[in-house]
């Protein structure tokens, strides 16, 4: 054997008569199935999580207070107001009659 055919026999990955190609296709596969497995435990938690604030929603004694938070919407510097419970941290929707309201009277 010449020597430039040593080099490449050395350059050639194989790993038990496992060609480049057969290795990656292989990965390819786990990653595959990987990220299906990880949609579906996310979709599953996603369910979870709303069946649990839904629960904490109906069965919380909600004490409701009124906060500022900084908005960086639109890259524009200001603060919103939000309402929410002190108790179960659920934001408690601002009707938009109720932000005119508030709007109106300077809040």
């Amino acid at each position: 054997m010449s020597k430039s055919e040593d080099d490449q026999e050395e350059n050639e990955i194989n790993y038990d008569s496992i060609s480049a190609l057969d290795l990656i296709i292989e990965h390819k596969a786990i990653l595959e199935r990987d990220i299906w497995s990880l949609n579906y435990k996310i979709d599953e938690r996603k369910e979870l999580l709303e069946k649990m604030n839904q629960y904490i929603q109906n069965n919380c004694e909600h004490e409701y207070t009124i906060d500022y938070i900084d908005s960086m919407k639109n890259y524009s510097k200001g603060s919103q107001k939000i309402i929410y419970c002190t108790k179960c941290e659920i934001v408690k929707p601002i009707k938009p009659t109720t932000l005119y309201t508030l709007n109106s009277k300077g809040d």
